[in-house]
Parts: structure tokens; sequence; C-alpha cells
């Protein structure tokens, strides 16, 4: 993904008004948001993030995206996935740092 790509998915979120974006760090966004509306904003918030890319010889590749929520980046509690082919979302247990350090 390019900083055009994350800046795209950036001015779209920014425009949704469902989140304060706190910090943006090479490939990871920070987002802060009211805890009870975690199952409505964060679906919502992959959906707008997810940048489709046109290949060579017009094939489509859709940028994987996730969100791990937590008090803060190295404790998060549960991974939000999306299925880019079906558009699902599903949860994953997880304690990783989103940063990958």
């Amino acid at each position: 993904m390019t900083a055009d790509e994350i800046d795209t998915g950036l001015l779209k979120l920014w425009r949704l008004n469902i989140c304060q974006l706190l910090v943006q760090v090479h490939d990871s966004i920070l987002i802060q948001y009211p805890e009870e509306l975690e199952d409505v904003i964060l679906p919502q918030a992959i959906a707008v993030l997810k940048t489709k890319l046109v290949l060579e010889k017009g094939r489509e590749f859709i940028v994987p995206v996730d969100a791990k929520v937590g008090w803060n980046w190295v404790t998060t509690r549960k991974t939000i996935l999306m299925d880019c082919r079906s558009g699902r979302v599903g949860t994953a247990a997880s304690g990783q740092n989103p940063l990958g350090d």
C-alpha cells in the first residue's frame, strides 16, 4: 500500500466523522471512538479503508485491512478481520502490537 492509498482511506474515514483520527505511523492508523459504539464504528472504518488497486492487465487487488482494539498499541484484546472477497467481518483473539514491533 502506498502513501496515496493510505491518505485516500484516511480522508474517507475523516469525512464519515465517526471517530477521531489520532496518529498514522507507516501503515498503521490510531483512531479513538466511544467504546459502546465499537460494533458499529469498526466495520464502517474497515470498509472505507479498503483500497482497490488496478494492476497490470486490469487485474484488481484489494489491500487487506484489519483492526486491533485495546487501550493502547501494546495490549490489544481482539482483532476485527474483513474478508475482502466476501465482505464478512469476524473477530479473533490477539495480543500483538499492531505495528508488528
